[in-house]
């Protein structure tokens, strides 16, 4: 008998769905190339993924592994020299405190040992060739077995979960690399460091030196170390990082960057070689199809400045096994659930791509330097997030009022306060104080009146919501998020679709006659009208809805 769902690969992505999966009663056949322990890397998970461990009862599993806990972040960027931090503990929307920095060799054994306990049939070493496909519609894989022999399995859906070798996404989707992002990584390991001053223990640390920046993240392994050092630097540098090699390249940028030297400190050992990575910001044009789905780096990557990575990856895989739950419990559902996963998908790559590009536009330490200028001029009008930056800059978080936007709304004043800001260069782009905000909405409804107009602060759409009970997609109509202010909302929202919101159907009356043109008068005559009554009696219905919906910034109102 054929699997619901193969998977390749075994990484956060693979193993995450597969569970999922199987938790659900869904027979799942796990391709894994290699054979544990594998990816020698050190990387970091966000509180966001709690949620995801709790759910597979992996809690007990990362605490025994001894994986330290990261509470935040720290950054050597902006204004001044002086390390400024994000606190997690600060933010009451997360659902815990902190995450975990990971050894993935570890981490990765740990999530595919879970899908195992949950009947998810692993096959290691097979290496996955292709896809097979059938009138447009992926339905299995050719694989190389441990023999070396070539054969075919079939499924209803395949997953792939491969990283950046995409084997299955290569084949059926187009990928495009992000030129402003193409960026060169090299990394290494070290024992004996001095550490983190107390105060930024837990955390991953970003500091920037003349040739960009390196990443701190603390760890504890007896292979890899005490902590990830790693430095990103430009295509500019190509050439020389050549000349130089890894090694010389490497120490010569740390040799510029005073607070990784003092993390590291005198009797810090450096452990195994320096490795690479280079061109790494990529999206594909499909996340979903017919019988298949992308996840984690096997759909996209951006920069690993706010060490996103394997959160992310899990969470898409949580994602992707609700939206293939729902079809195989419901076939007619498939068109709605590849939508929301795509739509979701690329909303969130292109959310964290405009935050990056804001983030590396605005850092006033080393202005002078080649990697730093060539990050500055940037242009603004093809960046969502300085446009969005300059907005909170005159007209502040109050012209902003979605719900939506409260989730990362501690974070990006944090960012703002302690960033650099071109506000010249932006007043020349964007003209004057022109701006993308909506106009407030009055702190109370005494000011309405017939030629108020009422404007949706979003748009009014059909979709759908993970029902959590059921792991299934519900379809509802409701209010999405205004896409021209991305940067004011989580990345992990967007690729959960909980930046959504469902209406009932008193709502959904209201709603459906309001077009941010027409006058409050005139949407009292039309509801009037659509339930056969009076203007009155519309109205007295109506207000208590529109101060509700206008309380909870779902209806801003302009005044004429």
């Amino acid at each position: 008998m054929n699997p619901d769902l193969i998977v390749v690969g075994g990484g956060p992505a693979g193993s995450t769905t597969a569970t999922y999966m199987a938790m659900k009663g869904h027979r799942v056949v796990l391709f894994e190339r290699d054979v544990f322990p594998r990816y020698r890397l050190g990387e970091s998970l966000l509180p966001s993924t709690m949620t995801v461990l709790q759910d597979l009862d992996l809690v007990a599993a990362m605490e025994e592994a001894g994986f330290p806990k990261k509470t935040g972040g720290s950054f050597t960027w902006g204004k001044d020299s002086k390390p400024w931090s994000v606190l997690f503990s600060e933010n009451p929307f997360l659902p815990s405190s902190y995450g975990y920095h990971v050894e993935r060799s570890v981490f990765d054994k740990i999530l595919l040992d879970r899908a195992i306990e949950e009947g998810v049939e692993v096959r290691q070493p097979c290496s996955v060739v292709g896809p097979l496909k059938e009138d447009g519609r992926v339905v299995g894989v050719r694989f190389r077995d441990k023999d070396g022999s070539l054969k075919e399995q079939r499924a209803r859906f395949v997953l792939d979960a491969s990283g950046p070798a995409c084997v299955i996404g290569k084949d059926v989707t187009v990928r495009t690399y992000d030129d402003r992002m193409r960026q060169t990584a090299v990394f290494t390991y070290y024992k004996n460091i001095r550490g983190c001053d107390p105060d930024m223990e837990g955390h991953v640390v970003v500091s920037t030196c003349p040739k960009g920046w390196f990443w701190y993240i603390p760890m504890k392994s007896q292979e890899l170390g005490e902590a990830s050092v790693g430095l990103v630097t430009g295509q500019e540098f190509r050439p020389e990082l050549k000349k130089m090699g890894a090694a010389g390249f490497f120490e010569e940028a740390l040799s510029g960057c005073p607070e990784m030297q003092k993390i590291l400190g005198p009797d810090a050992e450096r452990i195994g070689d320096y490795r690479g990575i280079k061109d790494w910001a990529f999206a594909s044009d499909r996340m979903a199809g017919p019988g298949f789905f992308l996840a984690g780096d096997a759909a996209a990557f951006v920069d690993p400045l706010l060490s996103t990575g394997v959160t992310l990856a899990m969470l898409a895989g949580y994602s992707a096994s609700v939206c293939m739950h729902s079809i195989l419990e419901n076939p007619e559902m498939e068109g709605a659930a590849i939508r929301f996963y795509d739509r979701n998908y690329k909303r969130m790559y292109s959310v964290t791509r405009d935050c990056l590009l804001y983030f590396y536009s605005c850092n006033d330490l080393a202005k002078e330097d080649i990697f730093w200028k060539s990050r500055r001029i940037m242009h603004f009008d093809d960046n969502i997030g300085a446009k969005q930056a300059f907005s909170f800059l005159v007209n502040t978080v109050g012209g902003n009022p979605h719900p939506a936007a409260i989730r990362q709304i501690h974070m990006f004043t944090q960012f703002m306060a302690h960033l650099d800001h071109p506000l010249e260069a932006m007043t020349q782009e964007l003209g004057g104080t022109r701006s993308n905000s909506p106009p407030s909405a009055p702190d109370s409804l005494e000011t309405l009146n017939p030629k108020t107009v009422p404007r949706i602060n979003g748009k009014l759409e059909q979709s759908c919501v993970i029902d959590e009970e059921s792991h299934t997609l519900q379809q509802v109509k409701g209010i999405h998020f205004d896409m021209e202010k991305p940067i004011f909302s989580s990345t992990v929202s967007w690729l959960l679709g909980k930046n959504f919101t469902p209406m009932d159907e008193p709502e959904l009356l209201l709603l459906s006659h309001i077009d941010g043109r027409r006058t409050w008068s005139q949407v009292l005559e039309e509801v009037a009208d659509t339930l056969g009554t009076s203007p009155e009696t519309a109205e007295a219905d109506m207000v208590p809805i529109l101060e509700r919906l206008c309380d909870d910034k779902y209806i801003v109102l302009e005044a004429h």
